[in-house]
């Protein structure tokens, strides 16, 4: 699946990735080496009947050797995502968001969503973050 296409669950919460970049780290933070800060926009929509709780804890890059980021892990490096505290999506919805992960600088990524509703089967139908997401930092 490449970037824009959109990633459903068989209940009807749907992620699309619109926007994949790099943003520059807290003014007072160091960087450690070979990482970079990584803003990811994800439009949310819930087509299910029931709501959709904690959306975001269900996102999550991978770098290829296979090492998994959660929004905000850079906490004190990188800045906040502005709305890395969705709560949730109701039934028949729409909302943007923006997380932000510490992640490598160079190197493929791939943003992973993982549906976890009650009996809902999980699945993972990866979005390449622009086609092969290369850091646009290196």
């Amino acid at each position: 699946m490449a970037k824009g296409q959109i990633m459903t669950a068989s209940d009807g919460e749907a992620v699309t990735v619109t926007n994949a970049t790099a943003v520059t780290p807290n003014a007072n933070a160091t960087l450690p080496a070979g990482k970079q800060c990584l803003a990811v926009s994800v439009s949310l929509k819930d087509n299910s009947q029931l709501g959709w709780s904690t959306p975001l804890a269900q996102m999550t890059v991978r770098d290829s050797a296979g090492q998994i980021y959660n929004s905000n892990n850079g906490l004190g490096i990188c800045p906040v995502s502005s709305s890395g505290f969705v709560e949730g999506v109701l039934a028949g919805d729409q909302s943007p968001a923006r997380m932000i992960f510490l992640v490598p600088s160079t190197g493929h990524l791939v943003f992973y969503w993982t549906p976890t509703h009650t009996g809902e089967a999980l699945h993972q139908p990866p979005v390449l973050l622009g086609g092969a997401y290369q850091s646009p930092l290196r």
